[in-house]
């Protein structure tokens, strides 16, 4: 089952039409803040995505290495503190145009999983859903490198609480914005 994507970059290499297609890898870095709890919540990335099977669709990965700041104090935190967690995702992404386009739009939809501190949070991984849009935006044509907005709407499955006298989620789910550097390999 791990091997999966590795598969399907394999299998998207194969049947890429021409060298451009089969170029058509891309590597990112961003900032992300989460909208509903700004500036308490926020992260940098690593984005990778395969490149596209048929113009079409592609394989999306992503790590964030995310900082809370400043959490509401309950049993467990007895000052406002900065907590780290990590999200991971893995979905399809689908663009149109092509990646010498000067502004190039996507569209991102995937699985998500949130890693917590085990000290803090009462289990240590939470599963959820993402999805969302954005915009490449190229220096120059032809440009290998460019720059990425994207909204995304992020929802866990699970209530993520610090202890059980917590009513309310605290961070990782809600709207989320992001921007960064990308390029085209």
């Amino acid at each position: 089952m791990k091997y999966i994507p590795f598969f399907f970059l394999i299998f998207s290499t194969l049947f890429a039409d021409n060298i451009s297609k089969l170029n058509n890898l891309s590597l990112g870095i961003k900032f992300n803040i989460n909208f509903l709890q700004a500036p308490k919540d926020f992260s940098l990335g690593l984005e990778v995505n395969s490149p596209l099977l048929f113009d079409t669709v592609g394989l999306n990965f992503e790590f964030d290495y995310a900082f809370l700041r400043g959490s509401i104090k309950t049993n467990i935190i007895k000052k406002e503190e900065i907590f780290n967690y990590y999200t991971y995702k893995l979905g399809i992404i689908t663009s149109t145009g092509d990646k010498y386009d000067r502004i190039r739009p996507y569209l991102k939809l995937g699985y998500l999983m949130v890693h917590t501190p085990d000290e803090v949070f009462m289990k240590p991984f939470y599963n959820g859903i993402y999805g969302g849009f954005g915009i490449n935006i190229n220096f120059s044509n032809p440009s290998f490198l460019g720059i990425f907005f994207e909204t995304m709407a992020i929802g866990i499955f699970e209530e993520i609480y610090v202890d059980e006298f917590t009513t309310r989620q605290i961070f990782a789910s809600g709207i989320n914005f992001a921007f960064g550097v990308k390029t085209f390999f």
